[in-house]
């Protein structure tokens, strides 16, 4: 009896324990069911939400062209308007460079119309300046020939005169030695001596005025050629003038043509 009930307990124990590693397995299977489970929810979540996104993101993108399209399409006026706008100040810009292109044209028309007159001006002065020039030259020339023909004339007259006046002294001294003779010798050398030193003085007083006579000739040359040095420098300083002038012009109408290429 106690064996039986010994055998009927290992039994039970042995039922037990078959019964437990059942249930470990049954959980086991159980839990891998649930995990597997869980993994193919797992998958198909991920799937499903990647379905949802790549569809917004189809809804996004579509709504996101339709708003491009509408930024396109605004700029696309924005960009028609500021066209059309700059194509006007061009327009205006344009009209504005052929007026002052006239403008520029007139200018240097009327900056040519002054330059010669300007060279105009300066041929006249420099004719009047030479004709001026040439009859101061003329006059002094004039004058002095008229005073050097004076001089000589007075100088010729005067030198007659005094060759007279000692011939008549002479012819008187020798008609006076005649006349007194041997008898008057005392008197004649003392008259003799006295004439001859009348005579010497008299030439003393000629060769004077002589000298005299060529000084103030000398002079009256000496001052005609410092009138004539001085003239003659004046001419060159206005033809330097003149010369600088001419470069001028020549260079203002350089930088017009300059200007106007």
């Amino acid at each position: 009896m106690a064996a039986k009930t010994a055998a009927a307990k290992n039994t039970a124990e042995g039922m037990s324990e078959i019964d437990r590693l059942k249930q470990e397995q049954q959980q086991q299977q159980l839990k891998k069911l649930l995990k597997k489970s869980a993994d193919i929810e797992e998958r198909n979540s991920k799937h499903n939400l990647n379905k949802i996104q790549e569809s917004w993101l189809k809804i996004m993108r579509s709504a996101k062209t339709k708003q491009l399209k509408k930024e396109v399409e605004i700029v696309s006026q924005n960009h028609e308007r500021d066209v059309d706008r700059k194509d006007a100040i061009l327009q205006m810009l344009d009209r504005d460079l052929d007026e002052a292109e006239e403008q520029h044209q007139v200018c240097i028309r009327s900056h040519l119309l002054n330059i010669d007159k300007l060279l105009e001006i300066q041929r006249t002065r420099l004719a009047a300046l030479e004709e001026e020039f040439t009859r101061d030259v003329n006059t002094v020339s004039e004058e002095f020939r008229l005073e050097r023909e004076e001089l000589i004339e007075w100088h010729t007259r005067e030198k007659r005169e005094l060759t007279i006046i000692l011939q008549q002294v002479q012819e008187e001294e020798r008609e006076r030695m005649q006349k007194d003779g041997f008898d008057h010798q005392a008197t004649f050398e003392m008259i003799k001596n006295k004439n001859i030193e009348e005579d010497h003085q008299m030439r003393s007083h000629l060769e004077e005025k002589i000298e005299a006579m060529r000084d103030k000739c000398n002079s009256h040359l000496k001052t005609y050629r410092l009138q004539t040095q001085q003239h003659s420098e004046e001419y060159k300083s206005c033809l330097a003038e003149d010369a600088d002038l001419s470069k001028q012009v020549e260079r203002r109408l350089r930088q017009g043509g300059g200007m106007q290429a």
